[in-house]
Parts: C-alpha cells; structure tokens; sequence
C-alpha cells in the first residue's frame, strides 16, 4: 500500500489551480488555468465542498412552519496544497493538474530562486565596478 501523503513536501508543476468564489449563500470553486505552468511545493491536502446554505425560516418563531438553517453539499473535491513560494499563501489544485514528474533539481532551483541574476557577466561586472565606487564609513556601510 501507498502511503497516503507520498507526494507530501515534494516539487509538482502545476497548469491550473482552484479559485473559491461565494455567490450570495453557494459556495463553489472555478478552475482558473495559467498561460504558462509554476513550480511549486506540497505542503497539505484538503477536501473542498461546493455548497450552498439555506436560511430557512426564521421570522415566525411560535408558528409550525418554523425551519432552521442547513448546509446543503452539492460536491466534493480532493485537493493538494501549493505553495510556489514558502511565504505564499497555499492554492488549491487537483491531484490531474498537478504533475510530480520534473526533470531535474537543477531545474527547479532556477526557476523557483527570485535571486537568480538573469542578466550576462558584462552587465554584472558594470554593477560590481559601480559598487566599488561608491562611498563608504569606516565600518564598511555605503554612504548616501
């Protein structure tokens, strides 16, 4: 037998997610699909309901045809947690939109870094030079 949280903490590709919309009292999840695919972390799973809440009838309280409120589930819906990055807040994805197939950690790492530098060594050295130029204090701090 598997285990049930095999997928738990690793790296999945993810095309579309879940989006939870309330219209009045429903209660529902549209997909919403990306132009191009992110990279992101499973960190949970959850089961989502599609529903809708009846008020019932409350004006009347000594009469019979009195009706407490009920939740009435239209759907479920198995779902992963994602984050892309640690301090995002997790989306909802179901486990078809999800792909746990990724080339490479090299790959990941690139993609999900914020760091990365996407400009040439040239560029970069210009920035280095620029840096060295500039004032500083004697502990070392650049001075305005």
């Amino acid at each position: 037998m598997k285990h049930k949280y095999e997928l738990m903490g690793q790296y999945v590709e993810v095309r579309a997610y879940l989006k939870p919309v309330r219209n009045f009292s429903a209660r529902s999840h549209e997909p919403v699909i990306l132009n191009k695919p992110r990279i992101g972390m499973i960190v949970g799973y959850r089961m989502v309901y599609d529903s809708i809440t009846h008020p019932g009838r409350q004006d009347v309280f000594d009469n019979e045809d009195y009706e407490l409120p009920w939740f009435e589930v239209i759907g479920k819906i198995r779902v992963l947690l994602v984050c892309f990055w640690p301090r995002y807040k997790p989306v909802l994805v179901k486990p078809e939109d999800a792909n746990p197939n990724i080339h490479t950690s090299r790959e990941v790492i690139r993609v999900l870094h914020p760091t990365v530098c996407p400009w040439d060594d040239r560029v970069r050295e210009d920035y280095r030079q620029y840096a060295k130029e500039m004032r500083r204090d004697e502990k070392g701090r650049w001075i305005k």
